[in-house]
């Protein structure tokens, strides 16, 4: 008998606008979260995400909202009250640390060097993604830091 893994993951909102605005291993990292883990998101990331998609990429509202509608939908939406007092430079990130800890995520997925210090601060395991240059398309895998089981998310 097959078991799944269920790991609960929160993908940074760069991860997320790169799933939806091209095609590439944030597209594929997102949908391996939907149907084998649980996607932790909240308000505030869906907030970025839509407001990113709308006033940065010019994506017009019906598909804006058909986005965000859907993450809600498939995701755990979570709610943090304050946000974390890390990483103490970037008020956006602490909101995304607490709502990985609030929503007592696993695993941290983000190509933001200060998101993934922050997680090892808080003893979250951290996929690093990051571009190889200013082109989103080029997304690759630099580590993962896991307990194993999490590594086969992308095998």
């Amino acid at each position: 008998m097959y078991s799944r893994h269920f790991v609960r993951i929160v993908l940074d909102i760069n991860v997320l606008i790169a799933a939806f605005a091209t095609r590439g291993l944030c597209e594929d990292v997102l949908r391996t979260v939907l149907a084998e883990h649980e996607l932790v998101v909240s308000e505030f990331i869906l907030g970025e995400l839509e407001r990113v998609l709308r006033e940065k990429l010019k994506m017009p509202s019906p598909r804006v909202r058909a986005v965000t509608d859907f993450i809600r939908r498939t995701s755990l939406v979570v709610e943090p009250t304050d946000p974390s007092n890390w990483p103490e430079n970037d008020p956006d990130d602490q909101w995304i640390v607490a709502t990985a800890m609030i929503g007592d995520a696993q695993l941290l997925v983000s190509g933001d060097r200060d998101l993934l210090n922050a997680s090892q601060k808080f003893q979250l395991r951290s996929l690093a993604l990051a571009s190889s240059g200013n082109d989103s398309s080029s997304w690759r895998v630099l580590h993962c830091m896991s307990n194993g089981r999490v590594s086969m998310l992308f095998n």
